[in-house]
């Protein structure tokens, strides 16, 4: 089993129009052995984790108003690293990711073989993911598109990490991540702290397929179906989308056009997926 793990919250519009594409998806998806779930923070609850259908309300570690989110695509002064959040922000999501971490553990045991952590502008084959996770090990696996800082950090020469819209786990590798260090406290983002988490696991490198339009780019001449196919063909699995301006009036158009291509049956193959990873590797 399979389980997806998407960030979410209701702060920001242009979430809630792509979260309506992904309750499409989750609800004509033919995958039981992939559970899929929404994940975001909640102030107003004692307990530490509460499920409500496929939603998660992780409580919040902090008290309300401290998050400070900062507009997406922004940096942050406070936060130690370039981030679109705070350094109180980054501790909160970096706590929330424990959390349901071991929420995952608690609920589903040794039946869950690997957790994927994306967000929810991003778009996956699911039948996809779950061919590649079969023919991955299932122990020491932390996958993902590969980031380096490109200054030596906290000791490491060349510091590499998994973005967080893609990381694959495999649940042994997942539990390191639940055990207290002293690394969750720096205010890291999430996907750095994984990274310093797992320093010494082997990185096996997937694909992730950026798509930035503007609302003008979107007009009527806009070839965005075309863009898709060339992603699919090229073994793209996992699409984001992440729109230059407006992101309220772009991204989950997009979703919606490579839903409708999931839903049809299009999907990538397991055989490119494979070979774009492998040139991924030759490339770094």
């Amino acid at each position: 089993m399979i389980v997806v793990l998407i960030g979410y919250g209701e702060d920001l519009e242009v979430f809630k129009r792509c979260r309506k594409v992904w309750d499409l998806y989750v609800s004509t998806l033919d995958s039981p052995d992939v559970k899929i779930f929404f994940v975001q923070t909640c102030y107003d609850q004692n307990d530490e984790v509460v499920l409500k259908n496929n939603d998660l309300f992780i409580k919040n570690t902090f008290e309300k108003g401290t998050l400070h989110k900062e507009n997406l695509g922004t940096q942050s002064d406070s936060s130690p690293v370039q981030s679109d959040w705070t350094k109180l922000g980054n501790l909160e999501t970096v706590a929330r990711q424990k959390k349901m971490t071991q929420w995952v553990f608690d609920s589903y045991g040794e039946s869950c073989t690997h957790i994927f952590y994306t967000t929810i502008t991003s778009i996956h084959s699911i039948t996809t993911l779950r061919e590649l996770v079969d023919c991955l090990p299932k122990h020491n696996v932390y996958a993902g598109k590969p980031a380096f800082f490109t200054q030596p950090f906290m000791g490491h020469a060349r510091f590499m990490f998994m973005g967080g819209s893609n990381t694959l786990l495999s649940t042994d590798t997942a539990k390191i991540l639940c055990v207290d260090n002293d690394i969750d406290q720096l205010g890291f983002p999430n996907d750095v702290w994984v990274g310093l988490r797992l320093i010494d696991k082997q990185k096996i490198y997937l694909p992730r397929y950026d798509i930035e339009k503007t609302p003008t780019e979107l007009g009527v001449n806009c070839d965005v179906d075309s863009e898709i196919e060339k992603a699919f063909d090229a073994g793209h699995f996992h699409i984001r989308v992440k729109s230059t301006e407006n992101r309220v009036h772009t991204d989950h158009i997009i979703l919606l056009d490579i839903y409708r291509k999931f839903h049809v049956g299009r999907k990538p193959t397991l055989g490119n997926l494979l070979k774009l990873s492998s040139q991924m590797g030759q490339t770094i």
